[in-house]
């Protein structure tokens, strides 16, 4: 897929074609099924999971609402498991970042971009060590 932009570009066929082809594999599967089992099993071996959704922009976000209108459904959906989940659309401090090439951040913005993701982890001490996890909801 990052091979799809391409700077200065009009990246509009390639990306309708990679959208195609997710519309495609996807069907009747939200690729949420077997998530919380993978959570868990990394959990179980001391690790954890955060999701973070990056910034998106033009083109790309176009498709990514029409490939997903139901992602704030998956992201609550992850969120009520017992998943972290931090979605820069929603975060006011990540949600005014340009991507010039709809997917990457502009090299100038990377450390302001950190150091705002980084605040939230913090806040949301997601970046602190526990003994044990709290077990996914599998509603």
């Amino acid at each position: 897929f990052i091979g799809l932009h391409r700077r200065g570009k009009d990246n509009s066929r390639a990306i309708a074609w990679w959208a195609q082809m997710t519309r495609i594999r996807g069907k009747g599967d939200n690729g949420l099924q077997h998530v919380a089992s993978w959570v868990e099993a990394i959990r179980q071996r001391g690790g954890d999971v955060i999701f973070i959704r990056m910034p998106v922009s033009g083109s790309l976000k176009r498709h990514e609402d029409e490939i997903y209108p139901d992602r704030d459904q998956i992201i609550q959906s992850l969120a009520g498991s017992g998943i972290n989940v931090i979605d820069s659309a929603k975060e006011p401090a990540l949600n005014g970042f340009d991507c010039p090439d709809e997917s990457h951040l502009d090299a100038d913005d990377a450390g302001r971009f950190s150091t705002a993701l980084a605040r939230i982890l913090e806040d949301r001490k997601l970046l602190t060590r526990t003994a044990s996890h709290p077990p996914i909801s599998r509603e």
